[in-house]
């Protein structure tokens, strides 16, 4: 897959090969949200979660970055809604692997 640089495109939870199902990140981010350090939200909100202020004094660019994204609706989203992120996938996500 040809990402551009500093950018990784992964499979949030392999339930099928569809666009669908991916989310395309930062690196870094990309670490993050695998360690359930940062999510997405049903509603495309990016959230920060509050331990990794807490336990590893860290993460001013990511809450930075988290006010930006409220400020602006939500993240980047593909036009077509069957594109889009599935809701349910990021229910998932925010619910069993985010550490909020």
């Amino acid at each position: 897959m040809g990402c551009t640089k500093g950018l990784s495109a992964f499979s949030l939870i392999t339930l099928r090969a569809a666009p669908c199902d991916c989310l395309l990140l930062r690196a870094d981010i990309h670490r993050l949200f695998d360690q359930g350090f940062v999510t997405v939200t049903p509603d495309y909100q990016f959230r920060v979660s509050r331990r990794l202020r807490d336990e590893y004094e860290n993460g001013r660019v990511y809450y930075e970055l988290e006010e930006r994204i409220r400020k602006a609706g939500g993240i980047h989203l593909p036009p077509k809604l069957e594109n889009r992120p599935e809701p349910e996938i990021l229910k998932w996500h925010s619910n069993e692997k985010f550490v909020g």
